[in-house]
């Protein structure tokens, strides 16, 4: 889940706010040094911050690479903000995304890339542009590993917003939630437990 610096500075009290960027840049460094997490400001204009487990070798990141592992730390601002946009998205508005979360030019192509390759995302050629664009949708992956409401829920936390804010799309991530019960409860009906 994405952390706001104000909720960090909550937690530390005013009186350390001076000190704020000491405290943040040691507490980084624990956590790196002593429980395997990075904790990376994602946005730097909101400073917006997500706390990501790192591998504990090279050697296991190139087993987890190898096993086709995503990365994490893009899948639900990805799917997040494909929903927001109506359920596709530009390619385009996908990189701008992850400059602003500080991701070389390189690596957007390979994270696009490989989310892709994993089904989190599908990519269609817009038929009116030239030269081709694509967008982006959900792909069978995501569909199965999440829901329209926890990506809805997720941006919301990230815009210090409610779901309820996008009121189209909180309709749909509701009747979406429904029709995954009723199919459950189908499911139960036919199937058993």
């Amino acid at each position: 889940l994405p952390i706001h610096q104000d909720e960090l500075l909550a937690h530390t009290g005013k009186e350390f706010e001076e000190v704020f960027p000491n405290i943040l840049s040691r507490a980084t460094l624990i956590l790196d040094l002593f429980y395997g997490f990075s904790l990376i400001e994602v946005d730097t204009s909101e400073h917006i911050y997500l706390l990501v487990q790192q591998p504990e070798s090279e050697e296991e990141q190139m087993m987890l690479d190898s096993l086709g592992r995503p990365p994490q730390e893009y899948v639900m601002p990805i799917l997040g903000l494909i929903f927001l946009m109506g359920n596709r998205v530009k390619e385009a508005n996908i990189w701008n995304m992850l400059r602003r979360f500080g991701v070389d030019v390189g690596r957007k192509h390979a994270i696009t890339c490989k989310l892709m390759r994993q089904r989190y995302l599908e990519c269609r050629p817009l038929s009116y542009s030239n030269p081709v664009e694509y967008e982006l949708l959900w792909g069978p992956r995501a569909h199965l590993e999440t829901t329209k409401m926890k990506a809805l829920e997720y941006m919301a936390r990230l815009y210090r917003k409610q779901p309820q804010d996008w009121p189209e799309q909180y309709r749909e991530a509701v009747e979406d939630e429904e029709a995954r019960a009723r199919s459950e409860a189908t499911a139960m009906f036919f199937f058993g437990s």
